[in-house]
């Protein structure tokens, strides 16, 4: 009986050491821990890039009677997402990559019920489904600090300040930027350049917290 008890210790400890393994605590873990946590199952998840279509300018432009204008920021959206899109699919190779609209996160990362990912044509595709459960967003623009809070005004949301401009930018789930020492950005190049220098960077980083 006593040996019985023992195995079954044993037994329950493994499991619990097997779910720890794929449920660690995230909020436990130091930069450079979750740094390595991010890039080793990003290797076997999923980069989802997500695709500023400027829905707002276009919409108050359209609102204000200036057609050509609005018509002039669709056009340059379009070939500059398509262009964004294009360089992913030939030169990023490390994990598999998703296109989603801007406007779409916040449904997407609740989860609700319903079509995201984009086709070659930037429609939106239901036959395209996700099937890594890890993934990082990807996105073109600006990178940001958090500001010092303000103690005279408590409960305020988050100050940010912009760092710099026209960068290819990585975020985890919850579009918050990932720590030191994860290469979370590129600048300078065009798409391909940008695409291969974060391609290079990944495997890099890989390789070292393999």
């Amino acid at each position: 009986m006593k040996y019985r008890l023992l195995l079954i210790g044993l037994l329950l400890f493994s499991e619990a050491k097997r779910l720890e393994a794929q449920h660690p605590d995230i909020e436990m873990m130091t930069d450079k821990e979750y740094a390595s946590y991010c890039i080793q199952n990003l290797k076997k998840g999923a980069l989802i890039v997500r695709l500023n279509f400027k829905t707002r300018a276009v919409n108050a432009l359209q609102q204000m009677g200036n057609a050509a204008e609005a018509d002039r920021l669709t056009l340059e959206q379009r070939q500059e997402n398509l262009a964004m899109m294009n360089a992913f699919k030939n030169g990023f190779k490390f994990c598999p990559v998703y296109f989603i609209s801007m406007d779409s996160t916040i449904a997407f990362q609740k989860d609700e019920h319903g079509s995201y990912f984009l086709n070659e044509d930037l429609k939106v595709d239901s036959s395209i489904r996700m099937k890594e459960e890890f993934f990082l967003f990807a996105e073109y623009g600006m990178l940001e600090t958090s500001l010092s809070a303000d103690k005279t005004q408590p409960g305020q949301e988050s100050v940010r300040r912009g760092l710099m401009a026209d960068a290819l930018i990585l975020r985890d789930k919850n579009l918050k930027l990932l720590p030191d020492p994860f290469p979370f950005y590129v600048h300078f190049g065009d798409w391909p350049e940008r695409v291969r220098k974060l391609e290079k960077k990944l495997q890099r980083f890989y390789l070292i917290n393999k």
